[in-house]
């Protein structure tokens, strides 16, 4: 079965996704190559119904792939606003720290990656602000040094 929902979501079936899920042991949480789960695999290909699916479905939100990115992480540094608020109403880890990548939190990964609509998200749901990544490096340390005016603007 987790083979069939992986191509299924890969091919954007979403009646099929949904048909799967159906199913008892539909392999929510099977990994693919990567580490990658169904859900990962959704917020890469920034499908926002078959994410909400698969949530829905109690897919695990705090996954961390072979990258050491959750779907959080996926969909913040690929700009996915929706996603990334999707995600949180259903439990993401606002303030994980991915081990990784200097300890970054999602904040600041969107303002490494210069996503406002992002930054503006993530400071809507309340995170932490004054978080630092291993090198120390704030939020707005991180956008002051990048010269992202309207990042620094919203911190």
């Amino acid at each position: 079965m987790e083979v069939t929902l992986t191509r299924a979501i890969r091919t954007q079936q979403n009646n099929t996704v949904r048909n799967i899920l159906d199913v008892p042991n539909a392999g929510i949480n099977h990994r693919i190559r990567g580490g990658v789960s169904p859900l990962t695999l959704a917020v890469k290909l920034r499908l926002t119904q078959v994410t909400e699916l698969l949530l829905r479905s109690e897919a695990d939100v705090n996954a961390e792939d072979e990258d050491g990115f959750t779907p959080l992480g996926w969909a913040v540094i690929k700009g996915q606003k929706a996603i990334v608020g999707l995600l949180i109403s259903f439990g993401a880890d606002l303030e994980y720290k991915y081990q990784k990548h200097d300890c970054c939190t999602a904040l600041l990964l969107a303002t490494k990656h210069e996503q406002i609509a992002v930054v503006d998200e993530l400071l809507q749901r309340n995170a932490e602000v004054n978080c630092a990544d291993v090198h120390g490096y704030t939020p707005l340390a991180w956008a002051a040094r990048q010269g992202s005016d309207e990042i620094v603007k919203r911190l």
